[in-house]
């Protein structure tokens, strides 16, 4: 089953009803719905074990950009101690726009909307929401963390002017949102805010609606990703390589089995 009702944050309904009766029923799921995995990715995870059944969900995680694969794939075997990500292209564009142009956040935000790469109510967007979800998925996925929404603090790009973008300017930096889960003396420390980064870091040039994550691990050492623009087709994209790790996937368990 392909589950891409439109995201509902309240109780993640009508996906999460969706989802769970494909799975009770012993149907594969793939989903680029984040409402459900917010409320029930433990237990959804459960049931696929349960039924044998395949259940992925990269497409809600940052779209085209592979996090979910590459934490259960690339870096199997690796203990993962930090993620941090640009994964919003709304308001890296934003930024980026308010940079590259001199317009105020305003300004820069109907640009988004008229391109179409905003949502016409972008709260989530700015205020750092999205960004929360996504690494919120992340971490509880590839971390092996059982972290809640309200563990998370989260501040956005709301306030951000054009005085400070010209300051970190004036030091050769930029203003970016970085969403970050981290170990700390054994608990998972999870924020997301506005960071002045240097030319140094590899999030600097990730400019416009692109998208980055970057994995401290202790096996591999540090791994970064880049790419994964907004944009529809490229989720139907992910999906896509969901439903091929899926079947690949299966196909290696009847081997095996």
């Amino acid at each position: 089953m392909f589950e891409s009702t439109p995201t509902n944050l309240k109780d993640g309904e009508p996906g999460l009803t969706h989802i769970r009766a494909a799975l009770e029923a012993g149907i594969g799921v793939v989903t680029s719905n984040k409402g459900p995995l917010i409320f029930g990715l433990k237990e959804l995870k459960k049931s696929s074990a349960d039924k044998g059944v395949g259940f992925r969900y990269s497409a809600a995680v940052a779209g085209a950009l592979p996090i979910i694969p590459m934490g259960y794939y690339s870096l199997a075997g690796c203990r993962v101690n930090c993620i941090e990500g640009i994964l919003n292209g709304t308001s890296n564009f934003v930024l980026t726009e308010m940079s590259r142009s001199g317009a105020n956040i305003t300004d820069a935000l109907a640009q988004a909307q008229k391109m179409g790469i905003a949502e016409t109510d972008p709260r989530l967007d700015i205020e750092g929401y999205d960004t929360a979800f996504k690494l919120l998925l992340a971490t509880n996925s590839i971390m092996g963390a059982d972290v809640k929404l309200q563990d998370v603090k989260v501040s956005g790009i709301q306030n951000v002017t054009q005085e400070m973008i010209k300051e970190a300017e004036k030091k050769g930096h930029r203003w970016k949102l970085v969403g970050r889960a981290k170990r700390i003396d054994g608990r998972i420390d999870i924020k997301v805010g506005l960071e002045e980064i240097d030319s140094q870091h590899p999030f600097f040039s990730v400019n416009g609606i692109w998208k980055a994550v970057r994995f401290d691990t202790e096996l591999l050492g540090e791994v970064v990703l880049l790419g994964g623009k907004s944009n529809p087709v490229l989720a139907a994209g992910a999906m896509i390589r969901d439903t091929i790790n899926l079947v690949q996937d299966s196909e290696l368990k009847n081997e095996n089995a």
